[in-house]
């Protein structure tokens, strides 16, 4: 028979269709490659099966996501998620050896994906943000587990469970709504993960002052900027390989400032680290300039607060100050919050005094010797309004 041009072109489109249509060109669409990062969260021991209580364990997320972030209606939840999680999970067991295998799991997953009314464009944007979303659960889980969560981190999951909902409903809709949550919104698709043992940024420091041209003749002092951030890295990459295999990025910028008070910063140079080793080329910075604009901006402070400890877990109160200004220079925060969030700390600070009935001198003693924790940091900007209560804070929780 005769296929109509609409007809070839909805068939194109159809979520899961081995063919994608993109706007300016037709390539081969895998369904498997997109969904293996999200049947690895699934498969928590990582056996190569998901078991009963695996696919329990998700299946509960995923509903208990859709009971805290009702829609009044307006959107039904899905079906595979109303009925009896032994059913679905029997569903997708297709040969009944009581484990999904990934085969088992794509099969089940794009039966389910086809009626969502999604285009495979869709599904490339919500199928890894719906995996990024279980990750993070997992991992506040973790930490819950271990006594190390804060606050903050309750308002953190509360976010990620309406995530986790919005992306939920967006995939396992019924209806064909084809409606996809980051539709239009700014999508920042690098994330942190924790670095290699071995990234002191006191080597590449030295590494770089081996090439770089020191003035001396009236030079009141030089300081030198270093920013260290992971390379850009997808979550199906991320989740597919080894995070201590990740290559790591270093912009290094030296600053002079003379005793008149002019200051001169030379070009940034750029340095990457990998298997214990930094190095340097030019080439390096198209890739740290990818690898930063994928970065969320709360990370990209991250990344500033964390490189000023040099990956330690404490920071200075002086070092913190001097960081909070390149934040300013570079656009991440500015002087009004910076301010704000000082006179928070010297608040926190001037109460801790007074119960304590120090004097000034010991005043000026405790500032000498405060420090904080990286992540203490950013979740104090989140919590006091500086910076959204998003998601991503989940993925700092050890640093």
């Amino acid at each position: 028979g005769r296929i109509e041009y609409h007809e070839f072109l909805e068939w194109l489109t159809r979520p899961g269709s081995m063919v994608h249509a993109g706007a300016e060109e037709i390539s081969v669409f895998r369904l498997e490659e997109l969904l293996r990062p999200l049947f690895s969260v699934y498969d928590q021991n990582g056996d190569g099966g998901i078991s009963h209580e695996e696919f329990y364990e998700c299946h509960n997320i995923l509903t208990t996501a859709l009971t805290l972030h009702p829609t009044n209606g307006a959107a039904p939840d899905p079906e595979i998620l109303s009925a009896d999680v032994r059913k679905v999970f029997r569903e997708a067991d297709s040969n009944r050896d009581h484990k999904v295998s990934f085969a088992e799991f794509v099969n089940w997953q794009r039966n389910a994906l086809a009626r969502s009314g999604l285009l495979n464009d869709d599904l490339v944007d919500l199928v890894p943000a719906l995996t990024r979303q279980l990750m993070r659960v997992f991992k506040l889980a973790d930490s819950n587990k271990e006594g190390d969560l804060v606050e903050i981190d309750q308002q953190v999951l509360l976010h990620i469970t309406e995530n986790v909902a919005n992306f939920t409903r967006d995939l396992y809709n019924n209806d064909a709504a084809g409606h996809n949550t980051l539709q239009g919104r700014v999508h920042y698709e690098n994330r942190w993960s924790d670095p290699p043992a071995g990234v002191n940024l006191d080597r590449v420091k030295g590494l770089h002052l081996q090439t770089a041209a020191v003035p001396v003749w009236g030079v009141d002092h030089v300081d030198i900027h270093t920013l260290c951030i992971p390379e850009f890295q997808r979550v199906d990459e991320a989740n597919a390989g080894d995070a201590r295999s990740r290559k790591w990025l270093a912009r290094v910028i030296q600053k002079v400032t003379y005793r008149t008070g002019r200051v001169e910063a030379d070009e940034p140079a750029h340095y990457s680290f990998k298997n214990l080793i930094w190095s340097g080329s030019p080439n390096l910075e198209e890739d740290f300039r990818r690898a930063y604009d994928g970065l969320p901006p709360e990370m990209r402070i991250f990344c500033h607060i964390k490189s000023a400890a040099n990956f330690g877990v404490r920071l200075s109160w002086e070092s913190l100050q001097a960081t909070l200004h390149q934040c300013i220079e570079e656009g991440l925060l500015t002087s009004l919050q910076v301010s704000f969030y000082n006179q928070h700390i010297e608040d926190s600070v001037a109460k801790t005094i007074l119960e304590r009935g120090a004097s000034d001198n010991e005043s000026e003693r405790f500032y000498s010797l405060l420090t904080q924790a990286p992540r203490t940091i950013i979740t104090t900007f989140a919590k006091i309004g500086i910076l959204r209560i998003t998601s991503v804070l989940a993925d700092v929780l050890k640093a």
